[in-house]
């Protein structure tokens, strides 16, 4: 196990599995999940842990799959403190109607004390497009990171010097405006870009909440899938 391996010192580690909608809590699972969970458990010592299966049995869609999440832990007397959740989606692909109501349902939960972390995604300023590329020129956020309500988690990699992950998405939204909490950093950012002699300039919204909020290695980290240690 991950923690045979890794953190001998933790072995007897433990998480509960919650299902909603139906989701599956048994069989092997998915890579992204399996980092998830065992990274959670291995760093977060005695922590009390919960990983949450979520299904289809509404026929709601993906993106209320994730609003069915929150309303689960809306009603319970005592929400998580923290919920994590390493999936996302083109923002491109979610209605901004749909988008809003999440996302104001991520701040419901906010302010019942849940932090709510999302991986910033996988392609770069192409979101999640599987070539990596943007169609149009036009940069892809994903979401649920340009919530302005959520904590965005990018990648960085390498050590000594640890730089940007060539792969970790990242950008501004096209739906939600910049928060006033990220003002003074995402101007600065953009004062660095000097856009006006950038080929960058037109590419993203420049007024939009930028994402990834907060960054950490990303690549190559350690799990074991089927008794085995491998990067992902």
């Amino acid at each position: 196990t991950f923690l045979s391996a890794f953190r001998q010192d933790f072995t007897s580690g433990t998480f509960n599995v919650q299902s909603v909608d139906g989701g599956i809590t048994s069989g092997k699972g998915t890579l992204e999940a399996s980092l998830d969970i065992q990274y959670t458990v291995g760093l977060a010592t005695n922590v009390s842990t919960t990983f949450v299966s979520v299904g289809e049995n509404n026929q709601d869609g993906s993106a209320f799959g994730f609003l069915d999440i929150v309303n689960f832990f809306l009603a319970e007397d005592n929400p998580p403190l923290v919920l994590t959740t390493s999936f996302d989606f083109q923002e491109t692909s979610v209605p901004p109607d749909v988008a809003q109501m999440l996302c104001f349902a991520y701040a419901q939960l906010g302010t019942r004390g849940t932090s709510i972390l999302f991986a910033s995604g996988d392609g770069g300023v192409a979101g999640q497009q599987a070539s990596d590329t943007c169609p149009d020129g036009k940069f892809i956020p994903t979401f649920p990171s340009t919530c302005p309500f959520v904590t965005s988690v990018g990648s960085t990699e390498g050590v000594a010097p640890e730089v940007a992950g060539t792969f970790s998405a990242g950008g501004f939204s096209n739906i939600f405006p910049r928060p006033d909490y990220q003002a003074s950093v995402a101007l600065a950012y953009l004062d660095a870009l000097n856009l006006t002699a950038s080929p960058l300039a037109g590419h993203f919204n420049t007024t939009g909440r930028a994402f990834p909020d907060v960054s950490m290695t990303g690549r190559d980290i350690a799990i074991v899938a089927a008794g085995v240690p491998q990067p992902v």
